[in-house]
């Protein structure tokens, strides 16, 4: 992927980042881990430590989810926005928190065998959907 600047924050902004250089094309997560933290699967992009740039940290705390790895989020409003396993010189960055994010393409999902049961249903015909909100009654 470019070596385009990117932008990116918690949902109310207490943790905010700078992201630059080239970035590892994203996958989505099914673990069970990642469900439980995220409440469903988890996307994200893969970059070295040093491309990650701390604007707002204050609110970041870190939880060792495992032997394996840890994962960074907002201790204001809960947005899970990190993920390193232990002595990574890479971090994984949550989709989701980027600011520009239209360009970064899907490469694969991992731990499919661990795929909630209802997401074979997202995007299927006869599911309805809509642009925003819940649909007026």
């Amino acid at each position: 992927m470019n070596d385009e600047v990117r932008t990116g924050q918690c949902l109310c902004g207490a943790v905010g980042y700078t992201l630059s250089g080239p970035l590892e094309p994203p996958m989505i997560c099914h673990c069970r881990e990642c469900q439980r933290q995220s409440g469903h699967a988890w996307a994200a992009v893969t970059a070295p430590l040093e491309a990650v740039k701390l604007r707002e940290e204050g609110s970041l705390r870190w939880y060792r989810a495992s032997a394996k790895a840890r994962r960074g989020f907002c201790e204001d409003c809960g947005s899970f926005l990190f993920w390193q396993e232990v002595g990574a010189e890479t971090i994984d960055i949550s989709m989701g928190s980027l600011d520009q994010r239209d360009d970064i393409p899907l490469v694969g999902e991992i731990w499919c065998s661990e795929r909630a049961p209802y997401s074979a249903q997202v995007g299927k015909e006869g599911v309805p959907q809509h642009e925003k909100g819940a649909p007026e009654d």
